[in-house]
C-alpha cells in the first residue's frame, strides 16, 4: 500500500512538473542533466550556458521545484496520516514552509484567492494533526493538494 501511495505521489509530481513546464510562456533553451553521471559528462559550454540563465528563467526553475516539493510534502504527510503516524505527519508538514517560501510571493501576486486557500489549508492540516484527527487531516490534505495544484497552473 505504501509503494502504491508513493507511486501516486510520484505520478502527481510528474504531472505537475509537466503542466508547469508546458504552461510557461518562456521556455528555457537549456536543460540541466538529471543524473550526477550525466552532469559529469555534460559539456563545459552547456554548463556555462545553464549557469548564465536569465533571472526570469532561474525564477521559473525554482517555482517548478517549489511546487513539486510542495506536492511531495503533501503526499508524504498524507501517507503518514493514513498509517496513523501523526508525529511523522507533523514532521512532514513542517517541511512545507521551505518550498512554499520559494513560490509564495508569486502565488500571492498571481492570485490572492489561491494564496489564501493554501495558507488556510495548511493551518487546517496542522490543526487536525495536532488533534490527531485522521479524517479532518485527510480532508484538509486533499484540499491543500488541490490548492497547490491550482496555484501551479
Amino acid at each position: 500500500m505504501i509503494r502504491f501511495n508513493q507511486a501516486i505521489a510520484l505520478g502527481a509530481t510528474l504531472g505537475i512538473l509537466t503542466l508547469a513546464g508546458c504552461s510557461s510562456p518562456q521556455q528555457s533553451a537549456t536543460t540541466e542533466p538529471a543524473s550526477p553521471e550525466a552532469k559529469a559528462s555534460a559539456s563545459p559550454n552547456a554548463m556555462a550556458s545553464a549557469s548564465s540563465a536569465s533571472p526570469d528563467a532561474m525564477s521559473s526553475m525554482s517555482k517548478v521545484g517549489g511546487f513539486a516539493d510542495l506536492t511531495t510534502v503533501v503526499a508524504n504527510t498524507t501517507t503518514a496520516v493514513k498509517a496513523g503516524d501523526f508525529s511523522k505527519a507533523q514532521a512532514e508538514i513542517g517541511k512545507f514552509e521551505e518550498p512554499w517560501s520559494k513560490v509564495e510571493k508569486d502565488v500571492k501576486a498571481k492570485s490572492a484567492d489561491a494564496y489564501n486557500a493554501i495558507e488556510e489549508n495548511v493551518d487546517k492540516v496542522k490543526s487536525a494533526l495536532k488533534a490527531s484527527d485522521k479524517d479532518k487531516a485527510l480532508v484538509a490534505l486533499k484540499a491543500l493538494g488541490d490548492s497547490v495544484t491550482t496555484a501551479a497552473k
